[in-house]
């Protein structure tokens, strides 16, 4: 008997010193991710036939996959924010960078919002650019973090043919904690996009909600694919006025190619942010939804500090804007030896 335990914790203490020869398993990372600007607001301060004022809040955010973090990016010299001249008619239009500053903000104790989820499959859905469905990832680490910083219910959209409602929620109740009957109902979604993308009829049933369960800071947060499919029964000057009136701030989080921007109502997209005090992320690529999602939290509670770009734009006579609108773009460079160098930010001012 002695013998036999003998032997015994002979092979317990052998495993026992494999195990501890073994190397510590390393620390869980944080998904895959970008850089990525996110515009926090447009001041159109002149608008006339040859000249265009502005100025544009961009908060710049580092996808840095060395560090177990996401930081936002300090000290970037005035040429990091680029426009592209172009020729039109035979006249120049010149955009110019007069001045940068880098302005901290300090904004909300708390907040409140509904991260609606475009589920729709046209004209396209997410598994042509998230077929291994990163989002979910992304929407995992914001809701895993909360912590109690603000509270958050979760719902998808798309129209059905014998769908009760357009807007379908995950939780009723709004939470500050994880919770992983919702985690799992967030992956479930994989792969099971459908119908097409009530956007309009969505958003009219999401401010409702919000509304309905919200005090201070509350906020649609609208991550999306495809624009509205005409099929709604409120226009978007309405759902405007109805988020004003209600207090909500629309946030558009957008996933397309920049070739396939057609798919997208952009100047619909501005003016629900732009109208409602909400801020507006382009992702070209979605491991820069990693990098949005984790920061989410701060963008929602405002307490992110951001670059603040004065420009104008200017053409000869006898060519002239258009005296509604005028879209461009802004390229955001980052020195940096990143996946790549650069990130494009679509605009759009409009005459007050």
């Amino acid at each position: 008997m002695y013998h036999r335990s003998g032997i015994l914790a002979f092979f317990i203490g052998v495993m026992m010193l494999m195990a501890s020869c073994e190397e510590d398993p390393p620390a869980l990372s944080i998904p895959p991710r970008y850089d990525v600007p996110v515009l926090l607001g447009t001041n159109v301060t002149y608008y006339d036939l040859q000249e265009i004022r502005f100025k544009l809040d961009i908060a710049v955010f580092k996808g840095d996959n060395e560090l177990n973090e996401v930081i936002e990016y300090t000290g970037l010299p005035d040429s990091s924010f680029q426009f592209e001249d172009y020729v039109y008619n035979g006249d120049s239009v010149k955009h110019f960078v007069d001045k940068v500053e880098y302005i901290d903000s300090s904004g909300f104790d708390s907040f409140t919002t509904l991260v609606l989820i475009d589920q729709s499959a046209f004209p396209e859905n997410f598994d042509s650019t998230d077929y291994y469905n990163q989002r979910f990832q992304a929407f995992n680490t914001f809701y895993k973090n909360l912590n109690g910083q603000g509270k958050v219910c979760f719902a998808y959209y798309n129209r059905r043919q014998g769908d009760v409602s357009v807007m379908k929620v995950i939780n009723n109740e709004l939470s500050g904690e994880w919770n992983e009957d919702v985690a799992r109902q967030l992956l479930n979604m994989t792969h099971n996009q459908s119908g097409s993308a009530g956007l309009y009829d969505a958003l009219d049933q999401a401010i409702s909600f919000i509304a309905a369960r919200g005090t201070e800071n509350k906020s649609v947060t609208l991550f999306l694919r495809n624009k509205d499919d005409g099929k709604s029964n409120i226009t978007l000057n309405n759902i405007i006025l109805k988020a004003q009136s209600d207090n909500v701030k629309i946030n558009v989080i957008w996933l397309i190619k920049k070739n396939h921007l057609e798919n997208v109502d952009f100047n619909a997209l501005r003016q629900l942010a732009s109208r409602t005090g909400g801020f507006t992320v382009y992702m070209g690529y979605i491991f820069q939804s990693s990098t949005v999602f984790i920061q989410l939290a701060k963008l929602l509670k405002l307490e992110n500090s951001f670059y603040r770009v004065t420009g104008r734009i200017t053409i000869p006579p006898p060519s002239f804007f258009n005296q509604t609108r005028y879209s461009t773009g802004v390229y955001v460079y980052y020195y940096s030896s990143q996946y790549f160098i650069a990130s494009w930010l679509p605009l759009c001012f409009e005459k007050n």
